[in-house]
């Protein structure tokens, strides 16, 4: 083969087969070391490999070296470092890609990306639009339109958009039948049929709150994620429900009469158009038992506070999602019993640095934290629980126990933009940041001290 062969052949691998393309583009590499299309092949590689460290810095490179600047490496650079949660850095590449290519619908939806659930809806909207001119087929735009809906409190317009995100790859399309495609449930009345989980926990508990909506309507199997159906089963006990929603192979399927399915977050756009459609009422039980036996690890008859204080992950804004848990010091000196419930590795140890530092007692048990039905039982034996945005937000607020929220200003749009109170909870009270973290635990603490009295 000859060397252009090789290089046309190792593009056409890229989706198909990663390992050979980058095989071919380091073989064409050491013959000609100077290529900017090579290292930025070779960046976009590690890039779909998930090594956006070292895409990065390869990415970065090929924009510095000789020859015609070309979009796509800056385009490229700017999705690795939107995945890092560099969202700065990411505008500032996207523009560039913009610059020499203003006519791409691909990059302004990149572009908006960056300003969808980071407090600047209407921004993104705007791009987004003159996006879906340039391209009025993008499976990807209509979806980014229908977050930044969500975040400004436009349900319909909202749940419009994020239906699309079937057709994006953003959410998941199950199906419950072996020969043909299951229908989406349109919401005939009398219908068997199966609402499924996906994405995280925090959303499959904030979307279920919308079930008994659909139970009125249909005959109702919930397929649900496996560490949340003890929890499902004592709170829906009239409804078949299985843990299988990560299975692809499910026996349960062939013994029910299934006319339709429906992914969890879809039934937003059909029971949830308006904000009074939010009932905020409690939706999910924990086991009596482990509250009990809870209540019995604890033995005190001080209020019991469970905490949280570091969540998500790099793509989903941990920098912005945590606050340390040293900064705590002036809710912590509160006359209390803390329960942490922190599930990140390092948290035992966090936990016992601040006790010993603080001479308090921070109750940690990892069995406790590893298990979603103890976890649950946990916040229903607390009087308050303190978290950041994570998913102890949403199981506080389902099961109707006070949560005081700790909430960023770039955070998901189920938190909304500016209110004190989520749409979703009734129990759940958002202390917004507004200049660092410290006035806002400060202000937690004069609310803690207020509530003891």
């Amino acid at each position: 083969m000859t060397l252009q062969e090789i290089f046309d052949e190792s593009v056409s691998l890229i989706e198909e087969d990663l390992e050979k393309a980058i095989g071919g583009f380091h073989f064409l590499l050491n013959n000609d070391p100077n290529s900017s299309a090579l290292v930025f092949y070779i960046g976009t590689c590690e890039m779909k490999r998930g090594n956006f460290g070292v895409a990065i810095n390869l990415l970065k490179l090929s924009t510095t070296m000789k020859g015609k600047p070309f979009p796509e490496a800056w385009n490229n650079l700017g999705w690795c470092y939107h995945e890092q949660g560099l969202v700065g850095e990411a505008d500032k590449c996207f523009q560039k890609s913009l610059e020499l290519k203003p006519d791409s619908a691909d990059i302004h939806n990149n572009v908006a990306s960056c300003y969808v659930n980071n407090g600047t809806p209407d921004k993104a909207i705007k791009i987004l639009k003159k996006g879906l001119k340039l391209d009025p087929k993008h499976n990807q735009i209509p979806w980014n339109i229908g977050l930044a809906y969500l975040e400004k409190g436009m349900w319909v317009e909202g749940w419009k958009g994020y239906d699309r995100g079937l057709e994006s790859g953003h959410r998941t399309r199950r199906n419950y039948h072996k020969d043909v495609e299951t229908p989406l449930w349109k919401g005939e009345k009398g219908h068997t049929v199966v609402i499924y989980g996906e994405q995280g926990i925090g959303d499959e508990t904030m979307f279920a709150s919308i079930l008994p909506d659909a139970i009125k309507d249909a005959d109702v199997i919930f397929d649900c994620h496996p560490r949340l159906v003890n929890i499902f089963r004592n709170s829906f006990p009239d409804i078949p429900i299985f843990g299988t929603r990560k299975e692809k192979e499910l026996d349960w399927c062939t013994k029910e009469k299934i006319d339709s399915c429906l992914p969890i977050g879809s039934l937003g756009g059909m029971y949830r158009k308006k904000l009074k459609d939010f009932p905020k009422k409690p939706y999910i039980k924990a086991d009596d038992f482990l509250v009990s036996k809870i209540k019995e690890r604890l033995n005190t008859k001080k209020p019991i506070v469970v905490i949280h204080w570091k969540g998500g992950t790099a793509k989903t804004n941990k920098d912005f999602r945590s606050v340390g848990l040293k900064e705590w010091k002036p809710i912590l000196e509160k006359d209390c019993e803390f329960v942490s419930l922190q599930y990140t590795e390092n948290a035992p140890e966090v936990v016992k640095m601040v006790n010993e530092e603080y001479g308090v007692n921070i109750h940690h048990w990892e069995d406790v934290v590893a298990d979603m039905d103890w976890q649950t039982a946990a916040l229903q034996a607390s009087d308050l629980i303190i978290s950041v945005n994570t998913s102890i937000v949403h199981i506080s607020g389902a099961l109707g126990k006070e949560c005081w929220c700790l909430t960023p200003t770039k955070c998901a749009w189920r938190y909304g933009l500016k209110d004190e109170q989520m749409a979703w909870y009734g129990s759940v009270k958002q202390y917004r940041e507004t200049n660092g973290w410290t006035p806002i635990v400060q202000q937690v603490a004069k609310d803690l001290e207020e509530k003891l009295c």
